[in-house]
């Protein structure tokens, strides 16, 4: 019994190492060609495994991409977690830091924001609980931000302090991927730059009084003819 659990613990120890060795293998090839001169199949030989070994991991280039994305903001989420329950501070003051690291991230690391980019405009950013192996869940990520960022989102309407109508995931995973896209698009913006552009925008986005809807019959009462 003991020499099967200590074959199971060495087969999970090298499942783990070769899912890292991907995914830094990824990091480095799309830090260095971006997403579309990336193939899986230079992932796989970079990393010292086949094709089928990866494929045996990630099931797509998207999902690679992301995780590799995971390991660059993997220090932001665990920052993140360990405060959206923090009751001396406000889920405004929280989510403006996150998006300050997550900012400074995507700028820092601007080949690889790129290549994320580039994938969310074929594969839409989803929640972590729509990944179909807990392995996927645990690498964390974008969709991990997501989640964090949406949870802190209904905290903030929980404390009057945010737009009651928000949908938390859609808000969340719109701004984002905002964030990424801005930072495709400003090639020269810097960190200092983009952290005023983007809580400018975000932070009043969220604190807006809903609109109201008017009466389809007053709707030219102040035109004159």
């Amino acid at each position: 019994m003991e020499h099967q659990g200590f074959r199971q613990r060495a087969a999970e120890t090298k499942r783990a190492r070769t899912r890292l060795a991907l995914v830094t293998a990824a990091r480095e090839l799309f830090e260095e060609r971006g997403w579309r001169d990336t193939r899986l199949e230079d992932v796989a030989k970079q990393a010292g495994v086949s094709v089928p070994t990866l494929r045996n991991h990630f099931k797509s280039k998207y999902a690679l991409v992301m995780r590799a994305y995971g390991q660059v903001v993997a220090s932001l989420i665990e920052k993140t977690e360990g405060r959206v329950y923090d009751l001396d501070l406000d889920a405004s003051q929280i989510i403006s830091e996150m998006l300050k690291m997550f900012v400074s991230t995507a700028v820092k690391k601007r080949q690889l924001t790129m290549a994320v980019a580039a994938a969310l405009l074929e594969e839409p950013l989803i929640s972590s609980e729509e990944f179909e192996d807990i392995e996927a869940v645990k690498d964390g990520g974008l969709p991990a931000i997501a989640a964090i960022f949406g949870e802190l989102i209904e905290i903030g309407k929980r404390e009057g302090a945010f737009n009651p109508e928000l949908n938390a995931d859609r808000v969340s995973a719109y701004h984002i991927s905002g964030i990424l896209l801005m930072t495709a698009m400003n090639y020269d913006i810097t960190v200092e730059e983009a952290e005023r552009l983007v809580l400018s925008q975000v932070m009043p986005a969220l604190k807006a009084a809903p609109v109201s809807r008017a009466d389809p019959d007053d709707e030219f009462d102040d035109m004159s003819v």
